[in-house]
C-alpha cells in the first residue's frame, strides 16, 4: 500500500474520523480524499502535465499538505520549496531541474477544495511515483533527491510502528512542511495510522501551549529551536501537559540543556530522532538515560559502522554511520555516480560511537573535519570545549582557507563582555596547539534557517 491506498482505505473505514484540523473546522479522511482528487484536477486545469516539475510554496500548511499530495496524484514531480530560499537560488533551481512552474497562495485563494465544479474523481494511470527533495547542504552545489512516494510510505510506517500511531492519536506538526522531516514524521506518519493533524500555520510558544492542552494534543513534532523556546517561554497557562505521550525533534542536535528544561517546565522527555533528507527518520532515543545519544535504529533500518580500516560492525565500535531502509532516496538528479555500497547502504557522514546496549552518539561529521598541516581537527571538540565559557552564548567552529592553508575560525555569541584573549586562554588551558582557533569572531547572533539549522556557508 502506497499513501494514496492508506488514505483511500481510511476513507471506506472511517470516513468521518479527523485528517486535518486547524481549531476552526477540520477535514474528514472521506473529504481528504475527495479534496487531494481536486487538487490534481485544479493542478492539470492549469496546464501542468505528468512529469512536470512543479514547484510547491505555500505559508498555509492545510493547503500544502492538500496540494502536495494532489500534484503527485496528477504525476507532476513536486519540489518543496523552503521558505527562505533566496530568489537567485530559486530561480538558478528552476533553470536546473527545468521546472514548469510554481505552486504558490495566490493560485488556490478561491478555495479550490470547496469547489463543486472541480471533480472528486480521479484516473490513476497518470500518477508518478516520484518526488524531489532540494538538500540544505551548507557548501558547494546543493544536492537533489529523488525520493518515491513509496518512500515516503515507507518511512510513516517507520513513525507509526515505532511510536505505535493509532487513529486516536492527533500531531501537533510544528516544523516546517517543505523539509523532508516533517513530511515523514507528519504527513506520512499520520495518514499511514489513520490519526488527525493539527495545524498552525505560524509558530508562536505562548500559542502552541494553548493549543497542546486545549487540543489534547498527543504527539508533538518539532526541530530544536522550538523545543528551546518553549522552554524559556513564560505563560499562565497550564504548563503540564498531561496529554503528550511524545515530544519528537528533529532536523538537528538538541542539546542536554534544552532536553533537562523541557522536562523540568512540561513533566515529558523530549525524544531526539536522527535521519536525513536522502533517507527519511532513521533513529529515535526514548530513553531519558541515553539523552546524548541520537537513539537506536527504527523498525526496519540497518546500521553499521565502519572504522578506519574498512571493519564493519555494531554494537562497541566506532567509525562512519552507514543505513540501510526502505524509505531511501532512489539518486541524486543530474548525479550519475552510484549512493550506494554493494550491499546497499547508504552513507551518513557522520562519525559515531556505538555502545553495548546498541545506542550511537554522534562524534563529528567527515566533511567538516578541519585539516591543520594533515592532523585532522573535529569542530564539535573545539565547541565542546568554547562552551564550557560562561561568557559562551552560543558558538560554531568551521574551517576556512586562508593562503592556501585550512585554518580553524571560532564565529562566538557572548552572554556579557566576553573578549577574544579570554578565549583564547581559555583554548590553550584545553587544546592542543594545533586545535586552537586562529580566528576568533564575535557576531550578535548567528545565521539560521528556519530548521534553526547554522548557515554555515554565510560564515
Amino acid at each position: 500500500m502506497n499513501l494514496f491506498d492508506y488514505i483511500h482505505s481510511y476513507a471506506v473505514s472511517a470516513p468521518n474520523c479527523p485528517a486535518i484540523a486547524t481549531g476552526k473546522d477540520y477535514i474528514n479522511y472521506k473529504q481528504l480524499e475527495q479534496y487531494i482528487a481536486r487538487a490534481a484536477n485544479y493542478i492539470l486545469s492549469l496546464k501542468y502535465e505528468p512529469g512536470d516539475v512543479v514547484f510547491l510554496k505555500l505559508t498555509d500548511k492545510k493547503n500544502y499538505i492538500l496540494m502536495f499530495l494532489g500534484g503527485l496524484k496528477a504525476g507532476c514531480r513536486i519540489v518543496p520549496i523552503p521558505d527562505e530560499i533566496k530568489p537567485q537560488s530559486l530561480e538558478e533551481m528552476s533553470e536546473r531541474m527545468k521546472s514548469a512552474g510554481i505552486l504558490t497562495d495566490s493560485i488556490i485563494q478561491d478555495d479550490i477544495f470547496n469547489d463543486d465544479r472541480i471533480s472528486t474523481n480521479f484516473d490513476q494511470k497518470n500518477q508518478i511515483s516520484e518526488f524531489y527533495h532540494i538538500t540544505s547542504g551548507s557548501t558547494g552545489r546543493q544536492k537533489i533527491c529523488i525520493r518515491t512516494v513509496d518512500a515516503l510510505t515507507c518511512e510513516g510506517e517507520t513513525y507509526r510502528d515505532a511510536l505505535n500511531l493509532t487513529s486516536d492519536d492527533i500531531l501537533l506538526g510544528l516544523s516546517p512542511l517543505s523539509h523532508s522531516f516533517a513530511l515523514g514524521a507528519v504527513v506520512a506518519g499520520a495518514f499511514t495510522s489513520g490519526a488527525c493533524i493539527f495545524i498552525i500555520n505560524k509558530f508562536v510558544p505562548k500559542t502552541a501551549l494553548e493549543l497542546i492542552c486545549k487540543e489534547k494534543i498527543t504527539r508533538l513534532v518539532m526541530v530544536p529551536v522550538m523545543a528551546k523556546l518553549l522552554c524559556i517561554s513564560k505563560t499562565e497557562y497550564q504548563t503540564t501537559v498531561n496529554s503528550l505521550r511524545t515530544v519528537l525533534v528533529g532536523g538537528g542536535p538538541v542539546t542536554e540543556k534544552t532536553m533537562c528544561l523541557f522536562k523540568k517546565k512540561f513533566g515529558v522527555c523530549i525524544n531526539p530522532t536522527y535521519g536525513s533528507t536522502e533517507t527519511g527518520g532513521l533513529l529515535l532515543c526514548k530513553q531519558e538515560q541515553y539523552k546524548n545519544s541520537v537513539g537506536l535504529p527504527m523498525p526496519g533500518v540497518e546500521v553499521k559502522v565502519v572504522d578506519s580500516k574498512g571493519n564493519a560492525g555494531y554494537r562497541n565500535c566506532q567509525g562512519q554511520l552507514w543505513v540501510r531502509c526502505r524509505g531511501m532516496l532512489k539518486g541524486y538528479l543530474d548525479e550519475f555516480f552510484t549512493v550506494f555500497d554493494q550491499e546497499g547502504y547508504f552513507p551518513m557522514g557522520d562519525l559515531v560511537y556505538v555502545n553495548n546496549a546498541g545506542f550511537i552518539y554522534i562524534t563529528g561529521r567527515i566533511k567538516n573535519m578541519i585539516n591543520i598541516g594533515g592532523k585532522k581537527v573535529n569542530p564539535l571538540e573545539v565547541e565542546e570545549v568554547l562552551n564550557k565559557m560562561s561568557g559562551v552564548k552560543e558558538c560554531v567552529v568551521i574551517g576556512m582557507k586562508q593562503k592556501d592553508k585550512e585554518v580553524i575560525k571560532a564565529v562566538i555569541v557572548p552572554n556579557g563582555n566576553l573578549q577574544k584573549q579570554d578565549v583564547r586562554r581559555h583554548c590553550l588551558k584545553e587544546l592542543e596547539s594545533y586545535k586552537l582557533p586562529k580566528i576568533i569572531e564575535m557576531q550578535s547572533q548567528l545565521p539560521k534557517n528556519e530548521m534553526g539549522k547554522i548557515k554555515k556557508e554565510e560564515l
